[in-house]
């Protein structure tokens, strides 16, 4: 029983975590009104920013949740 409830809320955890990752990389994609060729200097810097905390924030709620 107790194993079982570990498990649930491990996967609930994952899934959430998985979502935002997901809602996180979508409103950068959404952002880049001309593709990635026509991005100026600040727009790149953002894109890449939103992409390395976005991978950051999932590696630390993943062990966070594991852990």
């Amino acid at each position: 029983m107790k194993l079982q409830k570990m498990c649930r809320i491990y996967f609930f955890g994952l899934s959430l975590l998985v979502f935002d990752a997901q809602a996180n990389i979508n409103c950068l994609i959404l952002v880049m009104e001309k593709g990635l060729t026509g991005m100026q200097l600040d727009e790149i810097v953002i894109f890449v920013s939103g992409i390395i905390f976005t991978l950051i924030w999932f590696v630390v709620g993943y062990n966070g949740v594991r852990l």
